[in-house]
């Protein structure tokens, strides 16, 4: 595919322009009919004439449906407001609430009404603060992510030198609008290239979608992947699973083991990795389809300078680094000497392939002076046979500290104790408690290991 969007500083002429290449083709598959892009659009520009007359700066996105969560999203910003991602499970932070809030009532009394269509939006400043994404921030309280139009520009153009639709490709939707890697590459990168996006009913009817939709592209976090593995293996059979179409998955936020990787490869599916935070519009590095390499987040992209710490932080700088945090303490305290720390401890070869070895603050710390990352011993830990997904941590007691390996498996007795013992060893954190479960390890929504 040729990158020929190099020209674009706004959302509305990347929007107009896929409008214009693709005009009838489906921009969103649902269970009972479709939805072009030429419908996409007229709805988006209803929205936008009714949004421009809100007062209010701000507008929180806050319904579930995917099509008017991207219909408002669109008209947000076309309408010169401030787009407000945010999940509707959660309640309204302070900092919002002088916002204008667009909830699924809201789309139920509005839509009937639209008739009028806004004329083509007046470009504005492509460096002004257009998205709002929220996030636990630095100090753990929810704090609120500013970004451009330039920063997602420049990271989507960046990310399609490597990884691309082809016109009319079935990409199921699963990652939820609210959260930047599924604005990127659920919307923003499907619609640019043409691609058709599959809605199941619900999250619940993943996997009905994908024997009816028949996708052959998903992008998964990592706990969905293993998942899809683990229910391709009870079933035997692949096309019963996945609608026989599925030649690739990419998987964000959080780390795809290799024995995910293998087991993805053997059922004809690549297994494609990025890495990326919100803070940085949202992507660092992506896997190309053309050379994978394991145990890596895949390749730099050329919209960022990189250079790593004395203590091998990985720091970055370029256009696609976020305006700020609302909180501008918490900003200062990221974006230090033009460079944002991005807390993850990594390195880059000579290829420009990006290893991310673990979390800044998930170090485990021993007071016999022992440091580790419990991120590695964990990865190799889990290709062991019966050993679902384990947890590496730091138990402290009257007597003081020591390790403790938690792990999720179905068969104890199964589970080869030395070959453990020896990873365990390797990385200086033996002896050790152990703890055995059938349940699975805690994650948060993107898949991502909730560490106490």
């Amino acid at each position: 595919m040729e990158n020929n969007y190099y020209e674009y500083e706004s959302l509305w002429r990347f929007f107009a322009d896929s409008v214009e290449k693709y005009g009838d083709s489906a921009l969103f598959c649902k269970e009972t009919d479709t939805v072009s892009y030429r419908d996409f659009k007229e709805d988006v520009l209803k929205l936008t004439h009714f949004f421009t007359g809100i007062k209010q700066k701000k507008i929180v996105i806050l319904t579930v449906d995917p099509v008017r969560f991207a219909e408002a999203f669109f008209a947000t910003v076309f309408s010169g407001h401030i787009a407000c991602l945010f999940s509707p499970e959660y309640s309204v932070p302070e900092f919002l609430l002088d916002g204008y809030l667009f909830t699924d009532n809201e789309v139920i009394s509005v839509f009937p009404s639209l008739v009028e269509i806004a004329e083509e939006p007046v470009i504005t400043d492509p460096d002004a603060p257009r998205i709002v994404v929220l996030s636990s921030g630095t100090t753990g309280k929810t704090d609120g992510i500013v970004l451009s139009e330039r920063n997602v520009l420049k990271n989507l153009y960046s990310i399609l030198k490597f990884y691309y639709f082809s016109p009319g490709e079935r990409l199921l939707h699963v990652l939820p609008y609210w959260h930047m890697f599924g604005l990127m590459g659920d919307l923003f990168m499907a619609a640019c290239c043409g691609a058709a996006i599959c809605l199941p009913v619900s999250g619940a009817g993943v996997l009905k979608a994908m024997r009816d939709f028949k996708p052959e592209i998903i992008n998964m976090p990592p706990a969905m992947a293993d998942m899809l593995c683990e229910l391709i293996g009870k079933e035997g059979d692949v096309s019963a699973v996945t609608g026989g179409c599925l030649r690739r998955v990419m998987c964000a936020g959080a780390h795809l083991n290799e024995k995910t990787s293998d087991r993805l490869l053997g059922y004809g599916i690549k297994p494609l990795t990025a890495y990326g935070m919100t803070e940085c519009s949202p992507c660092i590095s992506v896997m190309p389809e053309g050379k994978l390499v394991r145990g890596t987040s895949g390749v730099l992209l050329d919209c960022w300078e990189i250079r790593l710490s004395d203590g091998n932080e990985i720091l970055l700088r370029g256009d696609c680094v976020m305006l700020g945090y609302i909180d501008e303490a918490a900003t200062k305290e990221r974006i230090r000497d033009g460079w944002f720390h991005t807390g993850d401890i990594g390195s880059i070869d000579e290829e420009g392939y990006l290893t991310v070895s673990g979390r800044v603050n998930s170090l485990l710390v021993f007071s016999n002076g022992v440091k580790c990352f419990p991120e590695r011993a964990e990865e190799k830990i889990n290709l062991l046979p019966f050993i679902l997904e384990s947890r590496v941590a730091k138990v402290t007691d009257r007597i003081g500290d020591h390790p403790k390996l938690i792990i999720h498996t179905e068969n104890e007795a199964g589970i080869n104790r030395e070959e453990v013992d020896r990873i365990m060893k390797e990385f200086r954190v033996f002896p050790y408690e152990t703890e055995y479960t059938d349940s699975a390890l805690p994650r948060n929504r993107l898949g991502k290991m909730i560490r106490e």
